[in-house]
């Protein structure tokens, strides 16, 4: 009997000339692992956000479990690269630099080549 659900999934490696259909796949990929708010920027870094009033320091619980998603959701984006769009990313520190870096070199800028989830 197959499993209704993969673990694997493919997804064309983003190449230059396929941004759309490419963020839309991966868009899904990393909300179905719970990930895609360290990419888009609605989720930051604890350890760099705003704390609430009467906070002294973020808690490091939290830092460590936004910086295991950064991770994984950094993962995924470099494993759905090409060599080309690998090389413009390859210094980025965070997953949502590199999603911001791949949608303004690879779209060309055009906002409305932008998927409606990821605006910054």
């Amino acid at each position: 009997m197959a499993a209704a659900y993969s673990k694997y999934y493919q997804i064309e490696k983003l190449n230059g000339t396929n941004y759309l259909p490419w963020s839309l796949r991966l868009q899904m990929l990393l909300e179905k692992a719970g990930n895609l708010g360290v990419v888009d920027g609605s989720e930051p870094n604890p350890a760099t956000a705003p704390l609430p009033a009467g906070q002294v320091a973020a808690n490091q619980a939290d830092v460590d479990a936004w910086k295991k998603k950064d991770l994984e959701a950094r993962t995924e984006i470099i494993l759905h690269l090409g060599d080309k769009q690998l090389q413009l990313v390859r210094q980025s520190k965070t997953a949502h630099e590199m999603w911001d870096l791949l949608r303004s070199q690879t779209s060309r800028g055009d906002p409305s080549y932008y998927p409606p989830c990821c605006h910054t």
